[in-house]
């Protein structure tokens, strides 16, 4: 089977690049500009010279010990930092620097003052263990001469993993680093005693280490160079190299020491030795400047002070070459490496987004949902290396667009990398039982295997509901005994922020979540694309992006922004204010620069939407997803003629399939992402009147959020949809409160107090069951409820699905989405609908409210919480007991209301609507949840506008806590920007001195007495 070659050098930016900066005995101490001053200036200097800024993510430094000349004070460690680290961190961000400690760092007073016992410390014939539980223990003398130098790692440099005797940081994925404290038994100079050969480590650490790491490159940071040690220690350390750790680096290398080799490769271990940075200004001192690639180190420039010059230059003494750079050789893969090649193709075809590669962008996942506030001890974030250094059955999870069928590719290729482990991909997209037969036969001869070689299974868009999906999944396990099967599944928002529910998980398979870009994955993307088509200078770009992202409210994802980052090429100064916009914008780029095809005047974006807006109408009339190429010209060339359009339509089809719009699989074609088919459908609903009318009253469009999002987003005038959303919004809301005959004159909350877990009168299970039994629901809803005693749970959510799609439950959330995002894009209808529709949107979340809280029973019942597609999110786990797990539901309501539809309605350009409608609003419960969207969005001015809304608030009210609890959740766990954090502190802790002190509105006087320590901790592994 023939297959194209492609060379290492040709995968576009696939490996992750950083830069460690490594440092070593910088004795600082009184910082004469004469003298040290001089040589730490020049340093600065220079680093500045030789890092890229642009590339600040991905660089870091390591400290290897002697920070300090004497660290018997806190005040020294002080000013170390105040005029060292400050300075570094204009570079290198303060997160990235890591230190291990030195000889010099300890207290001398505590050895001077415990001499005899420091002695016999020293002389004590430990076993190895021993040492390792001695080191351990509280209070030692150990632990008494680093306390100045813990207490910096801390409270100062912030390092939450510090552990005294060592502590492992995960730079990348692909990188684990151990700082190693090898100067526990040092004396620190005092009385001139000489370390060399004393010195023990603590092997528990190390060996945890390196069992948990296994698959990743592992480099072992420590001061002192091996001959230091102890014979055990060090012969531990020597067994460790052979098979463990790939990379030692060291420091304490001193002028005395010259012979010593900074730089060794053998038998596949590299040992980097640092000079120091500052002993004398005439002393030989040095630093250098560690490149890696995909985790494996690549070069080592070391950069030399010379006095002479008065500056740091090429490092030839301690490199051994010319140029002060040693280049270390990689085994690249050669076109024998068969399985290797095919796989990187895979994945590199995956990766193709509108004709352009973009660059890998690490991913993440959790354990956790990404909505989940509270921080779980059994948590944990997961990288690609743990999947497959623990492979076992996996569902993982994310929204569509989020590019789990890269990440599919990206696994499988890693694992033959890392493992030489065979992991197949198959598409379940539409599959059959017969289907599934061919893919897996046409796989598996692809890759030139047989099925015992097969490792783990990858089953790509797979669905649990479809007619042979248990039946597929038993052939697999028959055929593939004790072999881990991961499946991957595109769910819509709502069950990915709160997880999923009984019925949709599946036995057997831990969930994970494929999380959203973090800021750096943001600046990787930006610096690739940029660097090839130089938008504008990198930081406005990066800001521009994250800021599109978020008012266009959708997801931190690679495709989002590559389509933002390809609209910019249009024009960067004019900001699409829709997706409809970003789309015209990125079809507008495809066709102004077709690559090396010609495709005439005619084809441009323009004639695009036209055509194929025409052939989105035919697919929707058939219910079509998939096409062939012959079936597109049957459609789309006999419609040309007819408009006496002279467009080459088979080039218009080469277009969509060259930048990945339209996609092949099995000789079919298909739109990659459904979005594509509505927002070209949206296109002919403007051009054809009676396609519109046949979408909206045959296909129910009104219905479809996504066709309404586009069509309202095209002009930003749509007062038709507008008013036919306003009378159908108002007329199901009628409806639905009719069908369901609840009270009209319950409030849920009115009664509950601040504390949350308290009424005072209303909301007790027994009220609520009264209302169940005078409302209108169903005699089955109202026999379970009665029945609340009763085990059963499978039939429930058969209840559930029955109830809403009776009551048109399910019909009232698509109708508030559709609405939603109608306002939202509808820029430029008159204020009076915009108005109408609003208040219309809010008396809807009313009734979906009353709908909810009368089955709040049946979900309690059930064990968790959810409905329609759309999860109850809950500050903790949903308690056991029925009327706690039932008094959670209730009280979750306002904020997964805000949760659901916050992202389909919110806006900036809104803000004065949403403000003017909260302070005329009626309904307590509408108002806090447009007070809630606020604090979610944070608009322009959104602080004043909130402590407004308090100022109406009893001081005991749920509203109130509900508002401090909401505050504190997104303080710990969402990205802010520093005004955004201080002004949520401001407004935790009104909330908190409304409460406790009861006045209308606590000043800025107040506010200032309260503790910080009714902050909550912020989330440091935050993904956003």
């Amino acid at each position: 089977m023939a297959i194209k070659i492609i060379q290492l050098k040709e995968i576009h930016k696939l490996m992750s690049e950083i830069t460690i900066i490594h440092i070593s005995d910088i004795h600082y101490e009184n910082n004469e500009p004469e003298n040290q001053g001089l040589v730490i200036s020049s340093f600065f200097d220079d680093l500045e010279s030789k890092l890229n800024k642009s590339d600040a993510a991905n660089t870091y430094c390591i400290i290897s010990g002697d920070l300090v000349n004497k660290g018997n004070s806190e005040k020294i460690f002080n000013e170390f930092y105040d005029n060292f680290i400050q300075k570094l961190t204009k570079l290198i961000s303060l997160q990235n620097i890591f230190c291990s400690p030195g000889n010099h760092d300890l207290n001398r007073n505590i050895v001077e003052k415990n001499f005899e016992e420091h002695n016999n410390l020293i002389a004590q014939k430990f076993e190895e263990t021993e040492f390792n539980e001695f080191a351990k223990t509280e209070n030692n003398l150990i632990q008494n001469k680093f306390k100045f130098y813990e207490q910096f790692c801390k409270n100062t440099m912030h390092k939450s993993n510090f552990n005294l005797t060592g502590y492992a940081e995960l730079l990348i994925p692909e990188l684990s680093i151990y700082f190693l404290n090898c100067s526990m038994l040092c004396s620190g100079g005092f009385n001139g005693i000489n370390d060399k050969g004393v010195l023990k480590i603590d092997t528990s650490g190390l060996n945890q280490w390196i069992q948990d790491n296994k698959g990743r490159t592992k480099m072992l940071v420590m001061h002192h160079p091996l001959e230091f040690l102890t014979n055990y220690a060090r012969k531990e350390i020597k067994g460790m190299l052979k098979n463990g750790i790939d990379i030692l680096i060291s420091g304490h290398i001193h002028d005395q020491d010259l012979d010593h080799s900074f730089i060794s490769e053998n038998q596949g271990v590299v040992k980097l030795g640092s000079p120091q940075l500052f002993s004398a200004k005439s002393d030989l001192n040095g630093y250098a400047i560690i490149k890696f690639e995909d985790g494996k180190i690549d070069s080592v420039e070391y950069r030399e002070w010379v006095l002479r010059q008065r500056k740091f230059m090429r490092g030839q003494n301690f490199s051994g070459t010319e140029s002060g750079i040693w280049n270390f050789i990689r085994s690249e893969i050669t076109a024998d490496d068969f399985i290797s090649l095919k796989l990187q193709s895979n994945f590199q075809k995956a990766m193709k987004s509108y004709s352009k590669s973009p660059t890998w962008v690490e991913r993440i996942c959790t354990t956790d949902s990404p909505n989940n506030p509270t921080k779980k001890e059994n948590s944990k974030i997961i990288d690609y290396i743990s999947i497959i250094n623990e492979p076992k059955n996996y569902h993982l999870i994310a929204a569509p667009q989020f590019g789990l069928t890269c990440y599919a590719h990206y696994l499988a290729m890693k694992a033959w990398e890392i493992k030489k482990e065979c992991w197949i991909y198959l598409d379940a997209h539409n599959w059959t039982y017969g289907k599934y037969h061919s893919d897996l036969e046409d796989t598996v001869q692809d890759l030139r295997i047989q099925n015992n070689a097969v490792k783990c299974i990858l089953l790509d868009h797979w669905k649990n509901n479809t007619k042979d999906s248990q039946k597929i999944l038993n052939n697999i396990r028959g055929k593939f005994l004790n072999i881990p099967i991961i499946i991957f599944s595109n769910y819509h928002d709502n069950i990915v922020l709160e997880g999923l529910d009984s019925e949709e998980s599946h036995e057997g398979f831990d969930q994970i979540f494929l999380r959203e870009l973090n800021r750096k994955g943001l600046r990787n993307l930006v610096s690739d694309f940029n660097s090839l088509y130089e938008i504008a200078e990198e930081n406005r770009v990066l800001e521009r992006l994250d800021i599109d992202l978020v008012d266009l409210n959708i997801h931190r994802t690679p495709i989002n922004c590559i389509q933002l980052l390809i609209a910019f090429l249009n024009d960067f100064e004019d900001r699409p204010i829709n997706r409809s916009k970003v789309f015209k914008y990125v079809l507008k780029v495809i066709f102004d620069n077709p690559g090396n095809l010609f495709y005439g005047d005619t084809l441009d974006e323009e004639n695009c939407g036209f055509i194929v807006g025409f052939f989105s109408e035919y697919l929707l009339r058939k219910n079509k997803e998939s096409f062939t190429e012959e079936e597109f010209y049957k459609i789309t060339r006999p419609f040309c003629e007819r408009e006496y359009n002279p467009s080459n339509v088979s080039d218009l089809l080469q277009v969509l399939k060259n930048n990945q719009i339209v996609i092949g699989l099995n000789g079919e074609l298909r739109f990659r992402f459904s979005y594509w088919i509505y927002y070209f459908a949206a296109i002919r609903m403007k051009d054809s009147e009676e396609f519109k009318v046949y979408m909206l009253k045959d296909k129910h469009s009104l219905y479809y959020p996504e066709v309404i999002e586009f069509y309202t987003g095209i002009d930003g005038r749509a007062e038709d949809i507008v008013k036919m959303l306003i009378n159908d919004i108002s007329k199901l809301s009628d409806k639905v409160h009719s069908k369901i005959g609840l009270s009209d004159d319950i409030n849920l909350f009115k009664e509950i107090k601040w504390s949350l877990n308290e009424t005072e009168k209303g909301m007790t299970q027994h009220q609520l069951e009264q209302n169940i039994k005078e409302s209108k629901v169903s005699d089955e809803i109202k026999d379970i409820v009665a029945d609340k005693n009763y085990d059963s749970i499978k039939p429930y959510t058969q209840t559930i699905d029955n109830y809403l799609e009776e009551y048109d439950v399910k019909n009232l959330m698509e109708l508030i989405k559709s609405s939603s995002r109608a306002l939202r894009n509808s820029e430029f209808i008159k204020p009076e609908h915009k108005k109408e529709l609003l208040k219309n949107i809010a008396k809807a979340w009313k009734e979906l409210m009353r709908a909810l809280y009368l089955i709040a029973p049946v979900l309690a019942k059930n064990g968790f919480g959810g409905v329609g597609g759309a999860r109850f999110k809950l500050t903790d786990d949903f308690p056991k007991e029925f009327n706690e797990c039932l008094k959670s539901i209730i009280i979750a309501m306002p904020s997964n209301l805000n949760i659901w539809f916050k992202d389909d309605l919110f806006s900036d350009k809104l803000r004065m609507l949403f403000r003017e409608h909260r302070l005329e609003e009626d309904d307590e419960t509408v108002r806090h949840i447009l007070a809630l969207m606020e604090i979610s969005a944070r608009p322009q001015g959104w602080k004043d506008s909130i402590l407004t809304y308090m100022s109406k608030l009893n001081k005991n009210s749920f509203y109130l806590g509900n508002l401090y609890s909401n505050l504190r959740s997104n303080y710990s766990t969402k990205f802010l920007n520093s005004a955004e954090q201080r002004d949520t502190e401001y407004l935790i802790k009104a909330c908190w001195a409304k409460h406790n002190k009861g006045s209308l509105m606590p000043g800025p006087g107040t506010v200032a007495k309260v503790s910080n320590d009714i902050l909550p901790e912020r989330n440091k592994n935050k993904i956003e």
